[in-house]
């Protein structure tokens, strides 16, 4: 009886160190584990991106890939396509910028400007803001829609059938979308 206390004790306090020193330093094989699917002779390899064409959301990079989604997304509620606004765009990109020079993933805020910003920039016109972060997890795009369909909040602002705009902003992980009428 007394050395299975003992044994308890002993596996209490090294639980308790190594969490602390994962809490501290971080998790020790972040990056040495790879999965299948990024093994170069894995046949699992993931393939390229897929070429899209949609003429509300030119280019083909992640701004207009996003545009692309939030597009498909209304298809599916009977709501028409929003445009990929170059200077809403600029505004998202401002904002996810800031929020990755703060490392703010864990803790994503809204801009307490946000409104007088947008109205400086686009007078008599309404918006909102979805803003996100893929963790460490490395997902894109895809990942990022579906954290918003998840949430009623962000769903709601998506789903609004007034938006006719919309600005993407990427910054490594961190993502905001802004609509506008």
């Amino acid at each position: 009886m007394k050395n299975d206390s003992l044994w308890r004790g002993t596996l209490v306090v090294a639980f308790a160190i190594g969490a602390g020193w994962i809490g501290y330093m971080g998790w020790p094989l972040n990056g040495l584990i790879t999965r299948a699917a990024e093994q170069p002779n894995s046949s699992n390899r993931s393939q390229a991106p897929a070429v899209f064409q949609d003429p509300n959301c030119p280019g083909n990079d992640n701004h207009a890939l996003m545009c692309h989604l939030v597009n498909e997304y209304h298809a599916k509620h009977g709501l028409k396509p929003v445009q990929l606004d170059g200077l809403v765009t600029r505004e998202a990109q401002y904002w996810s910028d800031q929020l990755n020079r703060q490392n703010a993933c864990w803790f994503l805020y809204h801009d307490s400007n946000y409104h007088a910003r947008m109205r400086a920039r686009f007078p008599g016109r309404r918006f909102r803001e979805n803003a996100a972060c893929s963790g460490s997890t490395g997902g894109g795009a895809k990942l990022i829609l579906h954290i918003w369909i998840d949430s009623s909040g962000h769903r709601e602002n998506m789903l609004t059938p007034e938006w006719k705009t919309i600005g993407v902003g990427v910054t490594k992980n961190i993502w905001v979308i802004d609509f506008t009428n």
